[in-house]
């Protein structure tokens, strides 16, 4: 165990890019890997000693895993699992825009905010937006910094109401995701933004329903 730790240390980078470990996480996982050699070398070691020292290992190694630099660590409460900075959702009814994004656009009511009310969301919570009637023009989003030049892909999920599948988009500064074909879009299309499509027939897209 400990030579297979000491192979993955040997063989992984460290830096600050995608797919990489930190100076730190590279730091603390050598420490480990130090700890569980010194009590492996000693003659006196107890087998619960031998038996903590490769249990401690394991996490180690599984810490480190989980440890590599990924850009979505970036991004803020992505779950919604967070109503302020530090406090934790209960799964009850917080309303406002969620901790971590900012909006675009004047809301009438309350009825926007995050909870557990409804099926097949990722994470603990959800964000619905409501409004009667909507903006012309609303957008809820999170601005991401430190990233490195490449390419990156954007993924969430999302339901919305029966015939209103052009109401809604995924945007990415200028690169837009819309989710039906591009004949649906023949009056809100931008020509100065990138825009793809989904494609998907409405027929076969989920709808579900919040209700508050």
């Amino acid at each position: 165990m400990i030579l297979s730790a000491r192979a993955l240390y040997d063989t992984t980078k460290y830096g600050s890019i995608l797919g990489v470990y930190s100076d730190a996480n590279r730091a603390t996982f050598y420490a480990g890997i130090q700890d569980a050699e010194v009590v492996n070398q000693n003659s006196t070691s107890t087998q619960n000693e031998l038996s903590t020292a490769i249990s401690n290992i394991k996490n180690a190694v599984r810490a480190y895993h989980n440890s590599i630099v990924s850009y979505a660590a970036l991004i803020v409460n992505p779950d919604f699992e967070y109503k302020s900075a530090g406090v934790l959702t209960d799964g009850t009814t917080f309303r406002g825009i969620p901790y971590g994004r900012s909006s675009n656009g004047a809301l009438i009511g309350n009825s926007f905010g995050i909870n557990s009310d409804a099926s097949n969301y990722s994470g603990g919570n959800l964000c619905w937006i409501n409004s009667t009637p909507m903006p012309a023009k609303f957008e809820i989003y999170q601005v991401l910094n430190n990233l490195s030049e490449g390419e990156y892909t954007v993924k969430y999920r999302q339901a919305y109401f029966v015939g209103q599948l052009t109401n809604m988009r995924l945007f990415a500064n200028s690169n837009v995701q819309y989710y039906g074909n591009p004949s649906d879009y023949d009056k809100n299309l931008n020509a100065t933004e990138v825009n793809t499509f989904g494609e998907i027939p409405v027929a076969l897209i989920p709808v579900q329903y919040c209700r508050k």
